[in-house]
């Protein structure tokens, strides 16, 4: 079980890594110190979000195009700029 753990954590992390220059559309969730949201493919409480940066305007609900720029594995969230 435990190699089983090892292989899907390595196939996430390299999936997330190919995410990188990619555009994706963030729904906005909360906005407190940062702007933090999902995009299509991270699943409420089974996947990270993505914090915003360069939005300073968006309200929560607003879908923002952005541009995946970093990955924070450990803790599975994303950086997309607004472009």
């Amino acid at each position: 079980m435990n190699c089983i753990c090892k292989l899907v954590d390595e196939v996430v992390s390299q999936r997330a890594e190919d995410r990188i220059g990619e555009r994706v559309e963030v729904l906005v969730e909360s906005i407190g110190s940062s702007i933090e949201g999902r995009t299509d493919f991270q699943g409420p409480e089974v996947d990270g979000t993505t914090t915003v940066i360069g939005a300073g305007d968006a309200k929560i609900g607003d879908l923002i195009d952005a541009v995946v720029s970093w990955i924070a594995e450990q803790r599975m969230k994303d950086r997309a700029e607004r472009k």
